[in-house]
């Protein structure tokens, strides 16, 4: 495992107080060209928040362990939920994923659910194997149809501006580009 490069790797965390994530994070936290992903909370005073914390050294299995991985945190997990919890759930997604990995329960309840995702969504479905491998690539978006329009629109703002436009409107215009700026921006960091 340690030698695979480009793996990611899912691991129940705990926290990151015992079980093998400890093992995972040992070999990888000092790695610069590593990411540690988290998807649930950590509660104070463990190992997990200390690193999300952004602490630069923590001690694992008595080590010293200098933190230089990339460290993020992501709360579109769902954590804890029953059938009709994480359907909905995933159906308030504003775009569905184009697949759905089950990797946490026992087969008994993931099959069921997989069966109701399909039907509900019509989404694909996968309960990988133990320790099977998947590989996922990456999405293509479609950024320059969108960044041209936002480019025309801020032009338009921009000439009706300075053409005169009455004051109050002028400063409402303002502060909805100043919006649209912080959500294009926002948005361009996440692809």
């Amino acid at each position: 495992m340690n030698r695979i490069s480009g793996a990611i790797i899912i691991s129940a965390s705990g926290m990151c107080e015992a079980g093998r994530i400890r093992h995972h994070l040992k070999y990888n936290l000092w790695r610069p060209e590593s990411t540690v992903l988290f998807i649930g909370y950590q509660a104070e005073g463990t190992l997990g928040r200390q690193i999300l914390d952004g602490q630069k050294n923590v001690r694992i299995f008595g080590d010293d362990i200098t933190v230089r991985a990339d460290i993020r945190n992501i709360e579109c997990y769902s954590s804890h939920a029953d059938q009709a919890g994480l359907l909905q759930w995933l159906k308030n997604f504003s775009s569905l994923p184009g697949e759905v990995f089950l990797v946490h329960g026992e087969p008994d309840a993931m099959e069921p659910l997989a069966r109701l995702i399909r039907l509900e969504t019509d989404l694909k479905v996968t309960i990988p194997a133990w320790q099977e491998v998947v590989e996922l690539s990456p999405v293509a978006y479609d950024t320059e149809e969108p960044l041209r329009r936002y480019l025309s629109l801020n032009s338009k703002i921009r000439s009706l501006l300075s053409a005169g436009v009455n004051p109050s409107h002028r400063d409402e215009l303002l502060s909805r580009l100043a919006d649209l700026e912080a959500f294009v921006e926002e948005k361009v960091k996440n692809i």
